[in-house]
């Protein structure tokens, strides 16, 4: 695959470590992903975009605390970056954090340009029977 050998070729090279989490995680190997996410921040720690997928990545394997963590630095890196503020509601709700977590997410979904994806995380967080 072209993002194993960029990586090989210089595994500090951020945007083919965050091609390859990005890929491992659609293909339901988030557990696999997290590292290679941890080395995209670490390879580029101005990154927004590296952090913001780390706390999607840690979210998903339940990892709540280094979730929150990334997408608070995602948000500081580049408070106009949509993926901050979603992923640091998305994992204050999954922490038990749901009144600090639904306004984080609505912060969040103010900055996003895709209607489709902000309507399917309403629906599947701040509806009525979430």
């Amino acid at each position: 695959c072209a993002y194993n050998r960029a990586t090989a070729a210089d595994p500090n090279l951020a945007p083919a470590l965050l091609g390859k989490g990005l890929v491992l995680s659609r293909l339901d190997r988030t557990e696999e992903a997290v590292p290679v996410f941890q080395s995209a921040v670490a390879s580029d720690p101005g990154s927004a975009i590296a952090q913001a997928f780390l706390a999607y990545a840690l979210i998903t394997t339940d990892q709540y605390d280094g979730a929150i963590a990334a997408a608070t630095e995602a948000t500081r890196l580049d408070p106009i970056y949509e993926d901050g503020p979603v992923a640091h509601g998305l994992a204050l709700i999954a922490a038990g954090q749901k009144s600090q977590g639904v306004a984080r997410l609505r912060k969040g979904l103010t900055l996003m340009s895709d209607q489709k994806r902000a309507e399917k995380l309403i629906t599947e967080n701040l509806e009525p029977n979430s």
